[in-house]
């Protein structure tokens, strides 16, 4: 009885130890893995790695312009530690390694920062709009979204918009219908107070049923 017990202890101390080491193992696993990854997703890192929980929405994260990628909040800096290159006027700017040109207005408030872009590809040019040379021939929005996603694509991806129209004009910023073209526009907004907003217009083209232009404005307390 007591060579039981003895042996009994002794399985009771191997099953601790062992129970031991694979805590100790798994932690190791997920630190590195942790440490790896940077602790975030590409499409959660935001201002330096924090993110803005109160715009956790599909439509908000990480967008790649060419070969570069930058978060939807960015200024000048971002951009430029990004490897982006400041163009001929003060809210252009391009990826030197794709010739992707794109357009940032940056605005610095006392509680918020405030970035608007605009991206679009050689839709305008060809229904002859003119004002807008900045074209960027490769982008990807988060969830994957790029210039060959359909309306069907975007909603799957972001769910129903807030609104959404039909287009008689390639842009929301000419008041004259284009002769030959018909289009749809995608409208996301969330709005939770004066510091913290993601507005979010998305351009289709009836006769290639895809995307051309994006134009957003996202505004995180700081």
């Amino acid at each position: 009885m007591e060579e039981q017990n003895v042996e009994k202890k002794s399985n009771s101390k191997l099953i601790l130890i062992a129970v031991i080491v694979g805590v100790i193992i798994i932690g190791i696993i997920i630190f590195f893995i942790v440490k790896k990854t940077g602790g975030l997703s590409e499409d959660s890192k935001l201002l330096g790695g924090h993110k803005n929980n109160k715009l956790d929405v599909p439509y908000y994260g990480t967008i790649e312009i060419g070969d570069l990628s930058i978060d939807m909040l960015s200024n000048e800096d971002d951009l430029k530690e990004a490897g982006f290159e400041r163009g001929f006027l003060t809210t252009e700017f391009e990826n030197p390694n794709t010739d992707d040109e794109f357009s940032l207005i940056n605005y610095d408030y006392e509680h918020s920062e405030q970035t608007n872009i605009r991206l679009y590809n050689d839709t305008l040019e060809k229904y002859n709009i003119n004002g807008y040379g900045n074209i960027s021939k490769n982008i990807k929005l988060p969830k994957n979204i790029t210039y060959n996603s359909t309306v069907d694509d975007v909603i799957k991806a972001y769910g129903e918009p807030t609104d959404q129209s039909d287009l008689a004009t390639p842009t929301t910023y000419s008041f004259d219908e284009v002769e030959g073209f018909s289009g749809k526009l995608l409208y996301y907004r969330k709005h939770v107070d004066e510091n913290n907003s993601i507005e979010l217009e998305l351009y289709f083209d009836n006769k290639t049923q895809k995307l051309y232009m994006v134009d957003y404005i996202v505004q995180l307390e700081k």
